[in-house]
């Protein structure tokens, strides 16, 4: 893990976080640093400042601002015009163009058909076949990446807006916060009992403990000998009964179409967002095969 970790300091000038969380799976983080690397700095036939530029359009529909972040900086250090990132508004139509597939393939991949490659690879500003597919492999890769990000819950970079800093209690003796050469004005960490926000939590005893773990298993025993009780059908229909339930709620919510405005200058149709293709009880227009 720690040559992973070298390797991936020397390609990204960083070691990020979602690098970190990888590295408790050093296969997984081997295979993803070196696929990553290779749609992003690898021979392809999408110029480097366009790849990066796709990648923020990609974590954009997700609203992924950690991706956002780290991606905009390589595009800088690609040398990309800086006025892209004030919106999709700066940014070439042969970018743009590529917007429909961005948003079908994060959201409702079952609708992409072939008229929209075609429509990609006619006329002005057309794009070669091969940058078609170089473009579809990052939209999937960073589509993909944003839903590991959140999943993880992976933080901003320290570097970034929004990123942890650690809290520091000055001496009083030092109210500019600078650093002396007396070890009295050296920083020290807040401490628990100085933060109002940290909940003391009460002091269990061993003996305690052991009441609640047997507790916990004669509930756990009598739910079990409860469920037994209930032949096979019975559970079939109990299941199907909360199933139903759960469905009627989540067609109820609606869903968040607010963006914020740092992220919302990259996302074109907020409001386009997942749809069930397949509800029980209703006849479905899009040929789908749907795994039960």
């Amino acid at each position: 893990t720690h040559l992973l970790f070298v390797d991936a300091f020397l390609q990204n000038n960083r070691l990020d976080h979602v690098t970190q969380v990888m590295g408790y799976h050093p296969t997984y983080l081997d295979i993803f640093l070196r696929t990553q690397n290779f749609i992003l700095r690898g021979d392809g036939p999408l110029p480097y400042d366009y790849r990066h530029f796709i990648a923020i359009m990609a974590a954009g529909r997700h609203q992924c601002s950690y991706l956002i972040n780290l991606q905009k900086q390589e595009f800088l250090l690609q040398g990309g015009d800086q006025t892209w990132l004030k919106g999709l508004s700066k940014i070439p139509q042969k970018l743009r163009d590529l917007y429909d597939i961005n948003k079908i393939l994060a959201h409702r991949p079952w609708l992409l058909n072939k008229s929209h490659i075609e429509k990609l690879t006619k006329g002005k500003d057309s794009w070669s076949l091969a940058e078609v597919v170089h473009a579809i492999v990052l939209l999937a890769h960073f589509h993909s990446l944003a839903s590991f990000v959140f999943g993880c819950g992976v933080n901003e970079e320290l570097d970034h807006e929004g990123g942890h800093q650690h809290r520091l209690n000055m001496a009083s003796s030092n109210p500019a916060g600078m650093l002396g050469s007396s070890p009295r004005t050296i920083p020290t960490p807040v401490s628990d009992k100085d933060d109002p926000w940290v909940t003391k939590l009460p002091s269990v005893s061993p003996s305690d403990q052991e009441v609640g773990v047997e507790t916990l298993m004669q509930r756990m025993k009598s739910l079990s000998e409860r469920s037994e009780e209930f032949s096979q059908e019975e559970k079939v229909k109990r299941f199907e009964h909360v199933e139903s339930q759960s469905a009627e709620l989540s067609s109820g919510l609606e869903p968040l179409t607010q963006v914020k405005a740092d992220i919302g200058q990259f996302v074109d149709d907020p409001t386009f967002l997942y749809q069930d293709f397949a509800r029980r009880g209703e006849v479905s227009d899009i040929p789908t095969f749907r795994v039960q």
